[in-house]
């Protein structure tokens, strides 16, 4: 599932991708990511990290780095609600909510960005915690 939301005041788009393997968002700002988050894995995370070996990209987030084994994917936009904070400075926090729940924040100049499955920080995401 590849679904996009506008923001227009901040000249942003948040490009939501779940592919089977793992989900990701990814903040674009001028056609460039400016910040991205793995959301979740598909199925049972990996034992060992998968970001060694760009072949197996997109990255499932290894059972070391999650809270929860398991994530029932996405398969609703109805499910995802995304919050946009933009100031006179423009687009500050992009967060996005997955049935109900804040899941992640996303910050323009933040890789990766904050997801609440994020056990310790790796490559592709860091805890939901630590962004407050």
């Amino acid at each position: 599932m590849l679904l996009k939301y506008q923001n227009d005041e901040a000249g942003a788009t948040l490009v939501f991708d779940g592919n089977g393997k793992a989900a990701y968002a990814y903040l674009i700002v001028n056609k460039e990511v400016v910040s991205d988050v793995w959301l979740y894995n598909v199925g049972e995370p990996p034992q060992k990290q998968e970001w060694l070996d760009r072949k197996k990209l997109p990255f499932a987030n290894p059972y070391c780095f999650v809270f929860e084994e398991t994530f029932e994917p996405i398969n609703d936009p109805d499910e995802i609600g995304v919050s946009w904070v933009v100031g006179s400075d423009g687009l500050r926090q992009v967060s996005v909510s997955l049935r109900g729940q804040e899941h992640v924040i996303l910050r323009p100049g933040t890789k990766p960005g904050w997801c609440r499955l994020a056990a310790k920080t790796s490559p592709i995401a860091k805890p939901l915690n630590e962004a407050k």
